[in-house]
């Protein structure tokens, strides 16, 4: 428990315990969920609050409930699932049986609004902080800056009267991470509102290459000893368009199963994201904006 809970992950779940704003900056796998989802249970479980926690994508969003620790119990709300499904999960918030909440930023400022899948406030029980997951969203500088952020906070702050805010990111600079702390109420000159790992962590390799050719260059690289013998790659486009011929490229160069996720539908890159995990596809094209496997598989 001492290694999976370490020292800035003890740091940031203490800060929510009292009820302090926080940004936490931690690596892909580097524990972010953890600072949400043990506070989570100890609101849930001695104050009978529960804990809003807002993701971009459907994909992230059923990945946080598929992996949950035992003992804790979260739910999600998306436009995916049904009516049925979703009058199920607004019971077990009532009847307290549900610790958390993954939410859409989309729907919970339109929270209310008879399209909205999200319940108006009337429907839900105290809550005790909120959690944005892919914080950097929030920042007007960010790469994949979303409109919808930008009331987000706002509309948590008037609508459903929270006053306690965690960020969690694993890309932030300095100036992302200042805008970010702006939204979430932390004070530019509170350095320990900012719990920060570090940029690298060790099990990440990054390298550069300017090529001509970069069809080429690709496939040379996955034909190369660092990557032949990998079980399964992702490879990220910077464009949608880009996942369909950078797909038939690898199928057609290496001869091995690929599969793509250029559709903007989430049942479509959820599809993909099931047989990636599965093991059906050696490797996958998509684009960062679009699609977002567990990188732990």
């Amino acid at each position: 428990m001492e290694s999976a809970f370490n020292c800035l992950k003890r740091q940031a779940a203490k800060k929510k315990r009292l009820s302090l704003s926080t940004l936490v900056v931690l690596s892909t796998g580097g524990g972010k969920s953890l600072c949400y989802q043990l506070p989570a249970y100890l609101y849930a479980s001695h104050a009978g609050a529960i804990t809003l926690v807002i993701s971009p994508l459907v994909s992230l969003m059923e990945d946080q409930i598929t992996g949950l620790p035992a003992g804790v119990h979260g739910a999600c709300l998306h436009s995916g699932m049904t009516q049925t499904q979703k009058d199920s999960v607004v019971s077990a918030l009532k009847e307290g049986k549900v610790h958390f909440l993954l939410v859409s930023p989309e729907a919970l400022v339109e929270g209310g609004a008879s399209q909205s899948s999200f319940p108006p406030p009337g429907q839900l029980p105290p809550i005790a902080f909120a959690c944005i997951d892919e914080a950097h969203c929030l920042s007007e500088w960010s790469h994949n800056f979303r409109p919808s952020y930008l009331r987000l906070c706002k509309v948590l702050r008037s609508r459903y009267k929270v006053s306690c805010f965690l960020g969690l990111t694993a890309t932030a600079t300095r100036d992302t991470a200042r805008d970010v702390g702006r939204h979430l109420g932390v004070a530019e000159d509170d350095s320990a509102a900012t719990v920060r790992g570090a940029a690298v962590p060790p099990n990440l390799i990054l390298s550069v290459s300017r090529d001509e050719n970069k069809d080429e260059a690709l496939v040379n690289l996955l034909q190369g000893p660092r990557f032949r013998t990998c079980p399964s790659i992702i490879i990220y486009c910077a464009r949608r368009e880009q996942t369909t011929r950078v797909a038939t490229l690898i199928r057609t160069s290496l001869q091995t199963e690929a599969d793509l996720t250029d559709q903007v539908s989430c049942e479509d890159s959820g599809n993909a994201c099931c047989d990636y995990n599965g093991q059906g596809v050696d490797v996958l094209a998509c684009s960062y904006n679009g699609f977002s496997p567990r990188i732990s598989s």
